[in-house]
């Protein structure tokens, strides 16, 4: 009996053991896996980091310039610096933008730096363009002396709804446009009677010549726009191309039709009547978007939801997005524009700022000779980039295709906040302006007439120099701006659109 119960204590002695032999081991798996989990993580923070590094030595830089390997007189780079602070309480925002390298592009692009000279003839590169609109969205959220009180507001302009214009040589060109901006660019019909074509919340509102004197619109520079699915736009942009060599089912065969890539990745559109479309992926906060020393490798997650959704490079409303509205919504991202010979970036800046009463700011490239351009908040994650190109200004002043020409009678629907005072500014200097194409929907000589049908236009951009008011401006540039106050009934309406 005595022997049993021995027995039976070495057994229950050695289960202990046992038992405890094994919750070590549970133990020390949970341990390994802790630490195996904490490994990975300093893996990929590191890989991260790295990756950030090799695209601020190569990626970022081949956005911001071409290369001619063929000729060094034709290479330029171009960097974008200024001091940046940003409030967010768990992203560490570095002073200064740290200046890019440049790096060269594909190599059957050596000879054809900046292609489409014939019809743009604008001096920056589509990656240039994402950094300066990007930068501009991070600027407009500083909170500081001159914008203290709205620095986190979208003054003067609320809203850049639609683009008008004119497309094709004659009305039986309707059908090669729907193909383009359909069946190609995967924008969607409107559901109205209109010729109108949406892309996210904005549109592009088309029209076919009606008189002899119309003639079809391009833009003296290009529209940015983010789509929802980059890598199917190639795809259809391939099939166009094939298309024109073979069945020429959409009528591009002899037109202006074609398109290039530009690393990091983005496509260069040109439209079968010289407009170029520069396009970004909506979900983009790329390679030339990342500020290579803004934030920190130490980032870590709020406990706030609403913090993290709107922190720089990790949330969905990051202002460092290409998106629309900064949620990675497609959209028209911005509009660019270059500024005419005898207009410069600051004019045009201090015109919007005094007129509009809108965030604007002239930031310069680096590229070489330095390029300043004029950049004008038109809605949360929406600008106009006015460009100043004077090196290739007076070369084509001939007819048909002088840009001034071509360009003549496109307008940009804004919606703007103080309607009333923006009238009385404009009158002022005799820049209010009833166009006699749209006399069916509106006029705006008096303020009766634009109170009553809730629009004003004027299409001239003027020198407003000291702000003195009187009607002797110089003129600096046209474009119609249809403006609408906010209680208009189509602010912020949705428009009919499938993604492709």
């Amino acid at each position: 009996m005595q022997q049993s119960t021995s027995t039976q204590g070495e057994r229950e002695c050695v289960w202990e053991i046992e038992r405890e032999g094994e919750r070590s081991k549970k133990m020390n798996k949970k341990i390994d896996r802790k630490a195996i989990k904490n490994r990975i993580i300093r893996f990929f923070l590191i890989l991260s980091v790295l990756y950030c590094f090799c695209i601020d030595l190569g990626g970022v830089a081949s956005g911001l310039s071409y290369t001619n390997t063929g000729s060094s007189k034709n290479r330029r780079s171009a960097s974008v610096s200024t001091g940046i602070h940003l409030r967010s309480p768990n992203t560490k925002i570095s002073t200064d933008l740290q200046s890019q390298s440049e790096a060269e592009t594909q190599a059957n692009m050596s000879d054809e730096l900046l292609p489409w000279r014939d019809t743009n003839s604008s001096p920056l590169s589509g990656n240039e363009l994402r950094n300066l609109v990007v930068k501009a969205s991070m600027l407009e959220e500083i909170e500081d002396d001159e914008n203290e009180e709205t620095f986190l507001d979208v003054p003067g302009i609320a809203w850049l709804e639609h683009i008008n214009l004119i497309v094709g040589e004659t009305s039986e060109d309707r059908s090669i446009a729907e193909a383009f901006y359909l069946d190609v660019m995967g924008m969607t019909a409107d559901k109205s009677k209109s010729f109108h074509v949406n892309l996210g919340r904005q549109q592009f509102h088309l029209a076919t010549p009606k008189r002899d004197d119309e003639v079809a619109h391009r833009i003296n520079g290009s529209f940015g726009l983010a789509v929802s699915d980059l890598e199917a736009l190639h795809e259809r942009l391939q099939m166009a191309r094939n298309d024109r060599e073979t069945n020429n089912n959409y009528g591009f065969r002899g037109s202006l039709f074609d398109f290039y890539e530009e690393q990091p990745r983005m496509i260069h559109v040109r439209c079968p009547w010289g407009n170029v479309f520069r396009c970004y992926s909506a979900n983009d906060r790329g390679s030339s978007s990342r500020l290579p020393t803004a934030v920190s490798s130490d980032i870590e997650e709020s406990s706030q939801k609403m913090t993290n959704l709107h922190s720089p490079q990790l949330g969905l409303h990051g202002v460092d997005k290409m998106g629309v509205l900064s949620v990675g919504q497609p959209g028209i991202r911005f509009v660019e524009l270059l500024c005419p010979e005898g207009a410069s970036a600051h004019q045009i800046c201090v015109f919007y700022k005094t007129m509009l009463k809108c965030p604007a700011r002239v930031l310069r490239t680096t590229s070489k000779p330095a390029t300043d351009c004029c950049v004008v908040s038109v809605g949360a994650g929406v600008q106009l980039v006015f460009v100043e190109d004077n090196a290739s200004q007076g070369s084509r002043n001939n007819s048909n295709n002088d840009p001034r020409t071509l360009m003549k009678g496109i307008h940009i629907c804004i919606y703007a906040h103080d309607f009333y005072g923006l009238y009385q500014r404009l009158s002022s200097k005799s820049l209010i302006w009833s166009n006699p194409r749209f006399v069916y929907l509106d006029t705006c000589d008096t303020w009766e007439e634009a109170k009553s049908s809730r629009t004003l236009r004027f299409r001239h951009i003027v020198d407003v120099g000291d702000g003195e008011a009187n009607s002797n401006h110089k003129i600096l540039m046209e474009l119609e701006h249809e403006t609408r106050p906010l209680r208009h009934g189509q602010f912020m309406k949705v428009p009919y659109y499938v993604p492709k």
